[in-house]
């Protein structure tokens, strides 16, 4: 269903905005950053499961 290439181009996107928020908060406080990553993470996360999902009318219980 999805290439290499379609996860190589997600990991980019989650270092693109690693390095984003590495570079507005620098060196200043390291809570708010990893606070930060961790909030992009779960958002890509969030965003991708439910591009992945459209259309699932259920999961196997495996997944669960």
């Amino acid at each position: 269903m999805f290439d290499k290439k379609y996860f190589e181009s997600i990991g980019e996107e989650l270092n693109s905005l690693k390095n984003r928020v590495r570079a507005l908060i620098k060196n200043k406080h390291w809570q708010t950053d990893d606070w930060h990553k961790e909030s992009l993470l779960r958002s890509a996360i969030r965003r991708l499961t439910a591009y992945i999902g459209v259309g699932a009318s259920c999961r196997s219980p495996q997944i669960l």
